[in-house]
């Protein structure tokens, strides 16, 4: 899903497209989810069995991604 799809339709309005246009705030929208990610990721731990915890960011760097998860076929 587009971040910057919707919002408020007076933000989104040109005569060239109508309301068919990213809201005027997207720069504004992708800084502030950039920044969420980076505060969730460098506080939030996952437990393991063994009690100890481990950074999430830790946990998903050794993770394959999901697209290349079906690619080994070849």
């Amino acid at each position: 899903m587009n971040a910057c799809g919707g919002g408020y339709l007076p933000h989104r309005f040109s005569k060239a497209n109508g309301y068919d246009n990213p809201s005027v705030y997207c720069d504004d929208l992708y800084a502030m989810f950039e920044n969420m990610q980076f505060v969730l990721e460098n506080h939030l731990y996952v437990s393991k069995p063994d009690g100890s915890r481990v950074n999430v960011r830790d946990t998903l760097a050794g993770a394959v991604p999901v697209n290349a998860r079906h690619s080994i076929s070849e």
